[in-house]
Parts: C-alpha cells; sequence; structure tokens
C-alpha cells in the first residue's frame, strides 16, 4: 500500500512540473509577442468544441486558452491593442 501512495504521490508531482512548465513557456511566449508587436488579433477558436474532435489530446496540450488569456491581460498592461476576431 505504501508503494501505491508514493507513486501516486509522484504522479502528482510530475504532472505539477509539467503544468508548471507549459504555463512558464505560455507566459514568456507572450510576453515576446506583447513586447513586439503594436496590436494583436486573435481568432475566436472555441478550445472546448475541439477537445470533442480526435485532436483533443493535441488541442489540450497546447493551451489556446491560457494563451488567449495571457494575450489579453498583457496587452491591456502595455497599453497595446488586443482584439479577438471571427473566423467564420
Amino acid at each position: 500500500m505504501a508503494q501505491r501512495a508514493k507513486n501516486k504521490h509522484r504522479v502528482k508531482n510530475i504532472h505539477a512540473k509539467i503544468k508548471n512548465r507549459r504555463s512558464d513557456d505560455l507566459h514568456k511566449y507572450s510576453r515576446k509577442l506583447v513586447d513586439s508587436n503594436a496590436a494583436i488579433f486573435v481568432g475566436n477558436v472555441n478550445s472546448l468544441s475541439l477537445v470533442k474532435t480526435k485532436m483533443a489530446k493535441s488541442v489540450l496540450d497546447a493551451g489556446w486558452g491560457m494563451l488567449k488569456t495571457m494575450l489579453e491581460y498583457q496587452s491591456d498592461h502595455a497599453g497595446i491593442v488586443f482584439e479577438e476576431v471571427n473566423e467564420s
């Protein structure tokens, strides 16, 4: 039983590291985009509807929603135009 609890804790730590690394990478990338552009336009991609397709794992791993949120608040803070564009 102790081994099972140890493995559960290890898996939890691995997932936490992955989450933190993804968040850090997205933050750095969005900061670079905000610093190098005067206006940012993002398509209104609904990642929740893409999850229902066979590309679900790729969509979830990419973190589209997190990136869009980070771009929005960083653009507001930097005084840069951020707009969500209808892709249809």
